[in-house]
């Protein structure tokens, strides 16, 4: 099985980023070692913000690097738990069914409500009968993830 083109951009986005985030908190601890001019923390959380966050997150751990600064390490999990719920809504629409985004929430909601009871004149049965009989005849539709 074949990733789309797109996945393969996201995912050597991804291993880019977080391999530049990583060698930025390198840099930035040996700078620090040898008392030479630092990364601003900023250029630090915008990396780790971008899509670098594994990367921030290892190189905090592995190389001991900003875990003792309680500020840094605060935004660095709200940039965690903000790529997470990103991840979550893209893992949601990604398992939606195909062509449900363009059915709209309207569409959605119309199929959740009863529809009236109106007689239909053509064949004597009511809308709600109708309906029934529609969703019954409709097929039904298997997803395969491709995962």
């Amino acid at each position: 099985m074949a990733l789309s083109p797109v996945w393969v951009w996201v995912l050597l986005y991804l291993v880019m980023i977080n391999g530049l985030t990583y060698v930025a908190f390198f840099v930035d601890k040996r700078r620090a070692i040898r008392g030479e001019w630092r990364l601003r923390e900023r250029t630090l959380l915008n990396l780790a913000l971008i899509g670098g966050i594994l990367g921030a997150k290892a190189g905090q751990y592995l190389l001991r690097h900003k875990s003792r600064k309680h500020s840094f390490v605060a935004e660095l999990r709200v940039i965690m738990v903000l790529q997470g719920a990103v991840l979550l809504c893209a893992g949601v629409l990604f398992a939606l069914p195909e062509g449900a985004l363009e059915q709209g929430f309207a569409g959605r909601l119309a199929e959740m409500l009863p529809a009236p009871a109106t007689e239909s004149a053509a064949t004597g049965a009511t809308a709600s009968e109708t309906a029934e009989a529609e969703a019954q005849a409709r097929p039904v539709i298997t997803i395969n993830r491709g995962l």
